[in-house]
């Protein structure tokens, strides 16, 4: 038998070459994901190559350099594998007090999830990954050992121009993606597909496989050549073990993306400039709703403007005789709008039927932003009526539905 001819081994070491000219040109061009993906590239051709582990490691350095967590916190246990919403926030997190939305609810099982707290100006590893990468919170609020150890245990996925990573109503992949050179467009599938958004380098998505085991909720297809980071949920629940202050960074990173959707689907949001959007989720608030906690109450005015994250919020109205279930609303839903837009009671209760993620814009906050923005105004006048009228529908037909956000 004639020996096999080594005609694959000029081709990889082509290949290595070429990453490695590409890592040293998007590092100096300060485009430090980029590199970090050539150097995961080249490790998994050869993951003995000399120097490139090394090269890797001072990346990460450089990305974020050391810094100090933000002090001992109480070790969290969360299962490898199991979608985030396993966990009880109240009981892993600091400082959650119980909260009442409105003066009925003083007794409701419900708390506040503080995720605001302030990073010390002096702190210049923070800074300096605050300035490489705007885009990701998740990376830039990292400490610089859990920033590496995220970095080495990522894997990267190569897709061609128009290729899918993953199709709507696809079981979730476990996986949050972040994007280290391309584009990917998310597409709602029916009759007419729908792109949704255009996410480029530095975006993340996969967040609601994050968090629940719900299937894909949307097509993700490639606009061009595309490398992405994918960072298994196994490999975050190690980062929360090693350093609780992890999943308060995970938290702020969801709320954030869950606004960013917030403020890009819904009508009110989109009237508004879009410098506003950062005020916007300061005055959000995360809350976590025990089984049987009331959200919106019939008859009262909503208490404020609500997405839900993850769980399952049940809609029911009374008619004096019997309670009547409407819908059920699911992650991605958001409710209160209307009687928000319209300042009208609420014609139905929201209540949690398990423990529940939410963010909830206050109605004090709400009137307050869109008092000094006429357009603003005029919009929510529009939609009001819209939507008044959808409502007496809804009594007849048992659809409820203030909204969806295009979570993937």
């Amino acid at each position: 038998m004639s020996p096999r001819k080594p005609k694959d081994v000029p081709a990889e070491a082509e290949r290595i070459t070429s990453l490695e000219r590409a890592a040293k040109r998007h590092e100096r061009e300060g485009s430090l994901l980029k590199a970090i993906a050539d150097c995961k590239r080249i490790l998994l051709l050869d993951p003995d190559h000399p120097g490139t582990a090394e090269r890797m490691e001072a990346l990460c350095e450089r990305l974020h350099g050391q810094t100090q967590s933000a002090g001992p916190r109480a070790p969290v246990s969360w299962m490898r594998g199991a979608p985030l919403d396993d966990l009880v926030l109240g009981d892993v997190m600091p400082e959650t007090p119980a909260i009442a939305l409105d003066y009925d609810m003083t007794a409701q099982p419900m708390v506040e999830i503080y995720l605001d707290r302030a990073v010390p100006e002096e702190d210049p590893a923070r800074r300096l990954a605050a300035d490489t990468l705007p885009r990701t919170p998740l990376f830039s609020a990292l400490d610089g050992a859990s920033l590496r150890q995220l970095l080495e245990g990522v894997e990267v996925v190569e897709l061609d121009a128009e290729q899918e990573l993953f199709h709507q109503g696809d079981p979730g992949s476990n996986c949050l993606y972040v994007i280290a050179e391309g584009a990917v467009v998310p597409i709602a599938e029916g009759e007419t597909r729908k792109k949704l958004a255009v996410l480029e380098e530095g975006d993340f998505f996969g967040e609601i496989s994050l968090v629940t085991e719900r299937p894909r909720s949307a097509t993700i297809e490639a606009l061009v050549d595309t490398k992405l980071l994918a960072i298994p949920r196994g490999l975050l629940a190690e980062l929360v073990e090693r350093q609780p202050a992890v999943l308060e960074v995970l938290l702020r990173y969801l709320r954030d993306r869950l606004i960013d959707r917030l403020v890009r689907t819904s009508p009110f949001f989109t009237a508004l400039p879009r410098e506003e959007r950062d005020d916007t989720a300061r005055r959000c608030r995360f809350i976590e709703m025990g089984d049987g906690a009331v959200l919106v109450r019939q008859g009262q005015p909503a208490p404020g403007l609500f997405a839900l994250l993850a769980g399952r919020v049940a809609v029911i109205h009374s008619d004096g005789v019997g309670d009547k279930h409407l819908a059920n609303l699911e992650p991605g839903d958001i409710f209160g709008e209307m009687s928000m837009l319209s300042g009208e009671p609420a014609v139905a209760s929201c209540v949690a039927q398990v423990k529940s993620w939410a963010l909830v814009l206050p109605q004090a906050d709400f009137h307050e932003l869109i008092g000094s923005r006429p357009r603003v105004a005029e919009t929510v006048r529009a939609l009001a009526e819209e939507r008044r009228s959808a409502n007496e529908t809804a009594i007849t037909e048992g659809r409820y539905l203030d909204g969806q956000l295009d979570l993937v």
